[in-house]
C-alpha cells in the first residue's frame, strides 16, 4: 500500500512539474496575438487577421487558425518579401506540417532564431507544447524589427 501511495505521489509531483513547465504565460501570448494581428493587417491580410483569437485560452482556437502553416508562411513574407516561395493550401496534414516547417527553417535561416529556440511542428500541430510555440512567436515578434527594410509591426518590450 505504501508503494502505491508514494508511486501515486511521484506522478502527482511530475505531472504538476510538467504541467507548470507548459503553462502559457497569458501575457506574453496576449503580446504575440496582438502582434500577429496587427503584422497581418499591415500586410494586407485582413481576413486572416480577424481569424486570429484575441486571447490564448486552451489553444484549440489558435491552433486551429495556425495548424495548416499558411499564416505562418505569410507572416515570414510579410517581414521579408520572398522567404517563403511556395507553401501548400491543403488539408493533408503532412502538407500542413511541411508549411510549418518552412516557417520553422526560415525563422533560422532568415531571422536567425536557432532551431534549439523555436517550437517544433508537433508543439503546435498536436498542441503538446504551446507555451514553446508563443516563445518562439514572441522571439520572432521581437528579431522582426531588427529585420532590414521592414518597417510594421514587432514585439517591443521586456526580453521574457
Amino acid at each position: 500500500m505504501y508503494k502505491l501511495y508514494v508511486l501515486a505521489m511521484y506522478k502527482y509531483k511530475y505531472m504538476s512539474t510538467a504541467r507548470e513547465q507548459h503553462e502559457v504565460d497569458e501575457t506574453k501570448a496576449s503580446h504575440v496575438l496582438a502582434w500577429i494581428k496587427e503584422l497581418l493587417n499591415y500586410g494586407g491580410l485582413r481576413d486572416d487577421a480577424e481569424s486570429i483569437p484575441d486571447q490564448i485560452g486552451n489553444g484549440r482556437d489558435f491552433q486551429r487558425c495556425m495548424k495548416d502553416g499558411i499564416i505562418f508562411c505569410k507572416m515570414t513574407n510579410i517581414i521579408q518579401p520572398g522567404t517563403i516561395d511556395h507553401y501548400q493550401v491543403s488539408s493533408l496534414p503532412f502538407m500542413q506540417m511541411d508549411n510549418i516547417g518552412k516557417f520553422l527553417r526560415a525563422c533560422e535561416e532568415h531571422f536567425g532564431i536557432p532551431q534549439k529556440e523555436n517550437f517544433l511542428t508537433g508543439d503546435l500541430y498536436e498542441l503538446t507544447n504551446l507555451k514553446t510555440v508563443i516563445d518562439g512567436l514572441y522571439l520572432l515578434g521581437r528579431t522582426a524589427g531588427k529585420t532590414q527594410g521592414y518597417k510594421g509591426p514587432s514585439i517591443k518590450g521586456q526580453n521574457n
